[in-house]
């Protein structure tokens, strides 16, 4: 692996090239890109974990170990948001300040050196309110780690050159509107941030490195209410030379329940993803998560599990300036907090007993009540891990990792 020394000053913009062996490592665990074409309009996360490349990982799993380090990781650089959305769904973890700039260019170094392999930068608050992101992106791009951002796009125009040379996977802005009306209700914010955003979207397509995505949540009902706009808006992310438009269910903050949506509501849902869909090509595509689709559908919103510990906590983390967090569903609750960037570097953190103890406390069946996107993974993963899965799959995960690689807790 490839790292730069802890004394070295970013004084010059890094290489475009990144690492090519870990390219779409971010994707695999996002969604954002299918190894099948024909799964390539679904939010497919199951997909990824088919995928060649992190089949060495998973072989930790399929032998009972910890992973020495995640293979991803949601990094909440600032807790601090500029926007005013109401009910915002990471409510609990807003205005907790922010990862100190020195301290989160030593946590760069310390995620690639332990093995992390992506860094997502997103939030519990609005990332790009940390005057140091730029230079942190530019630091994880330079030591190999693919990089992803999510962000609301109201602060993109003051670095779009990094970010458009330095995010190298994928760029997702949360615009949730299709017009500047909609947009400041669904924000609490001025109408003058629209069109700042839509141009930024603009610039950052001609010159971005990165997939870039158009985000919209779909609010059903009350003063936010968004869901005739959908189709118009996967229009303006087509125009504006976006490479996908994400529609996505909205969510009771507190227990992370979808909202409930009238059956009137959900026709029209419906039909405007389907035009949304029409408007699919070689260069732009919409993609629905498995909430959105079961939804439009009229499938329950439940979710039963009934598998006894979350095995996706091993594949990725979510460390935000009030702690390390066993996901992102989870930020901001203390008692699955498993440290704080205070405490000590992260591996130590990683590899301690607290993380074991939030990992073997966490109770899906009881605790993860909500729709959780990495459903799916952790049938898939503990299939593995109970040695039923049957296949090419289970064939090529059958070796164990390298003796050297494993770590035994």
């Amino acid at each position: 692996m490839h790292t730069m020394p802890r004394d070295v000053k970013m004084t010059s913009k890094p290489g475009l090239g990144g690492a090519p062996h870990l390219a779409g490592q971010l994707e695999l665990l996002d969604g954002t890109q299918a190894r099948d074409p024909n799964r390539a309009r679904k939010f497919d996360l199951l997909g990824k974990l088919e995928d060649d490349r992190i089949a060495p990982y998973l072989r930790y799993i399929a032998c009972g170990l910890c992973m020495p380090a995640p293979i991803a990781v949601d990094l909440d650089v600032s807790s601090v948001c500029n926007f005013n959305c109401p009910g915002c769904v990471d409510g609990i973890s807003l205005n907790r300040g922010l990862i100190p700039a020195d301290r989160l260019k030593a946590l760069i170094l310390e995620l690639a050196e332990s093995g992390v392999k992506a860094i997502n930068f997103v939030g519990g608050g609005e990332p790009t309110t940390h005057s140091g992101l730029p230079e942190c992106i530019q630091r994880a791009d330079y030591c190999g780690l693919v990089t992803a951002l999510v962000t609301n796009g109201s602060r993109l125009h003051k670095n779009l050159e990094v970010y458009a040379e330095s995010v190298s996977s994928w760029l997702r802005v949360s615009v949730d509107a299709a017009t500047a009306r909609t947009h400041a209700t669904v924000h609490g914010v001025d109408e003058t941030y629209f069109p700042t955003i839509i141009d930024s979207l603009e610039i950052l397509a001609g010159i971005k490195r990165a997939h870039l995505g158009y985000s919209f949540v779909v609010f059903p009902t009350g003063p936010r209410a968004n869901y005739h706009e959908i189709a118009d808006a996967a229009r303006m992310a087509k125009d504006t030379g976006c490479d996908y438009f994400e529609p996505k269910v909205a969510v009771h903050p507190p227990t992370k329940q979808i909202l409930p949506v009238p059956t009137r509501v959900i026709e029209v849902i419906r039909e405007q993803v389907a035009r949304a869909r029409e408007l699919d090509d070689a260069a732009f595509r919409t993609v629905a998560p498995p909430s959105l689709l079961r939804l439009a559908t009229g499938q329950a919103q439940s979710q039963k599990k009934t598998y006894p510990v979350c095995l996706a906590q091993e594949l990725r983390t979510t460390i935000t300036p009030s702690g390390l967090y066993a996901c992102t569903y989870r930020r901001g609750e203390n008692r699955w907090c498993y440290g704080s960037l205070e405490e000590g570097s992260f591996q130590t953190l990683w590899r301690g007993p607290r993380r074991r103890q939030v990992k073997d406390q966490l109770f899906p069946e009881r605790d993860c009540r909500h729709f959780c996107c990495r459903h799916q993974q952790n049938r898939y993963l503990h299939q593995l891990s109970a040695g039923t899965l049957v296949g090419a799959d289970a064939a090529k995960l059958a070796a164990p990792p390298a003796v050297d690689d494993v770590w035994y807790p």
